[in-house]
């Protein structure tokens, strides 16, 4: 019976996921793995109006087609109606209505859980009937005897953000046979800089089971806020747990650690075909800074530099390109103290990179303790290709973490943490392409995710980089028990 409950709610909650907007030691490690980007210049803040973008794109209704990656490979068309006016089903509560429909195309080989997650056929049959409040075009409950999903705590979005800005949305509980909670769903917003024009939108949504509130997914969306105030869909990503995958599946899939789709969605510009090694080179060698706001789980500012490249050796004689990193972090006193650890640095401490002089890929510093590695150490590193265009992937780099035995401190160095540093290319203007830098960190050798960080670059028609902002996913491995936190960092522009 527990098993059937959860496999129904599963379905309906990662459903509902596609609505509209659709340890010091440790920290440490987070900073290191996703620290750089390119120099900026600052501007006055650019102040668009979401509320507006988000009531005319549900009003208006909208279309969009992309491609499916990762660990379900395929094809997606989704249509959102416009909307009518009308009631919910009890037929007393106004609403604005919605239909959504789908068209799923998926590779032959699809698994269970990608074939169920995927499985509209038919773009001319109503997928889901969606509800919003005429006045604050919230989403709201449908009414429906027993209840199925309930919508609680709507807070309309802002008529006022700018990059920085983020908030609560709507919560979702979704009930079995009308009085069965069994999971819960949370959506945040945030905001972070784009362009001079646009702002780009954030939405999360965290599912957990009612029962041991255990993670079932966290999907990421990301828009553009053009300047006319209205939303352009970029992509999505959707980190599924093992226990979501099992649940959706049937019971037919067990894995071990998570998994992740990506739908990148077309835009209706071609786009160009950019050097990506070249903007990569450029920025790794010459150097960089940023300085911008942290929101989220941690609130603050960040400075961060790093130093043009000069030519010398590893600590274990090899030869390197070495730059420098620096960085300042203000966070408030009360800061939690994953945020205070995280966020420690007050610009007086300088650190060395390494990187390979030919390739300019990360290589191992040559640190050792008592004769073995210590620290990170860098392997599978390829070079970025001189030519991209949207879909291209790549791995940078994958690394082990070597520290200290606390019960042999004498003795061999042990493998603390593994990780890979990766990238991929989706469309941004008809000039211009994002590149976009994913690490993922997990215990050694256990597939237990410690965080995942994704940092997004625009490559410039001059084969440039620039910083736009980033987002760190940190799991209670990394908050020392405080549950799956959100952190972003957007940077002035």
């Amino acid at each position: 019976m527990k098993k059937m409950i959860l496999n129904t709610t599963i379905s309906r909650m990662l459903k509902k996921s596609n609505l509209k907007l659709g340890l010091p030691l440790i920290t440490t490690l987070i900073l290191a793995a996703c620290g750089g980007s390119s120099s900026s210049t600052s501007t006055a803040p650019l102040t668009l109006n979401l509320n507006a973008a988000f009531a005319k794109k549900t009003i208006g209704g909208s279309s969009i087609s992309g491609t499916i990656s990762g660990y379900c490979q395929g094809t997606r068309v989704w249509t959102l109606a416009p909307t009518s006016s009308g009631t919910t089903l009890n037929g007393t509560t106004p609403a604005l209505i919605q239909n959504e429909y789908e068209l799923d195309t998926m590779a032959g080989n699809s698994n269970a859980f990608c074939r169920n997650f995927y499985r509209n056929t038919d773009i001319n049959a109503i997928k889901a009937t969606n509800y919003y409040d005429p006045n604050t075009i919230v989403p709201i409950s449908n009414g429906s005897n027993p209840p199925g999903t309930v919508y609680q705590n709507q807070i309309p979005l802002p008529t006022s953000v700018t990059a920085g800005s983020s908030g609560n949305w709507f919560n979702t509980t979704s009930l079995v046979d009308g009085t069965i909670p069994a999971a819960t769903s949370f959506q945040t917003w945030a905001v972070t800089a784009d362009s001079s024009t646009t702002l780009t939108l954030i939405t999360n949504n965290k599912a957990y089971t009612t029962a041991g509130n255990e993670l079932l997914f966290n999907q990421t969306t990301w828009y553009r806020i053009n300047s006319d105030n209205t939303l352009t869909s970029l992509r999505k990503n959707i980190q599924v747990t093992p226990l979501g995958i099992f649940a959706f599946s049937g019971g037919t899939i067990t894995v071990r650690g998570d998994q992740n789709v990506d739908e990148v969605y077309q835009q209706s510009f071609s786009s160009p075909t950019l050097n990506l090694n070249a903007a990569y080179t450029s920025w790794v060698k010459d150097g960089s800074a940023i300085s911008g706001t942290i929101f989220g789980y941690c609130q603050g500012t960040r400075q961060q530099s790093f130093t043009p490249t000069v030519s010398g050796q590893t600590l274990s004689g090899a030869a390197a390109l070495i730059t420098y990193e620096s960085e300042t972090d203000t966070i408030p006193a009360s800061s939690n103290d994953f945020c205070k650890s995280f966020y420690k640095y007050d610009g007086s401490t300088s650190t060395p990179y390494y990187f390979d002089p030919t390739a300019v890929t990360p290589i191992t510093t040559g640190t050792t303790q008592n004769g073995y590695p210590l620290g990170l150490v860098w392997s599978n590193q390829a070079a970025p290709p001189t030519s991209v265009t949207i879909g291209a992937t790549g791995t940078l780099a994958t690394y082990v973490n070597y520290t200290s035995n606390p019960l042999n401190p004498s003795g061999p160095t042990i493998r603390a943490q593994e990780g890979s540093r990766t990238w991929k290319i989706v469309a941004d203007t008809p000039t211009t392409l994002l590149y976009i830098a994913t690490d993922i960190s997990e215990i050694y050798g256990t597939d237990e995710l410690i965080y995942t960080s994704i940092t997004n670059y625009r490559i410039n028609a001059n084969n440039t980089l620039t910083a736009l902002y980033k987002e760190v996913q940190a799991t209670p491995i990394a908050t020392s028990g405080q549950g799956y936190q959100t952190i972003y960092e957007t940077y002035k522009q």
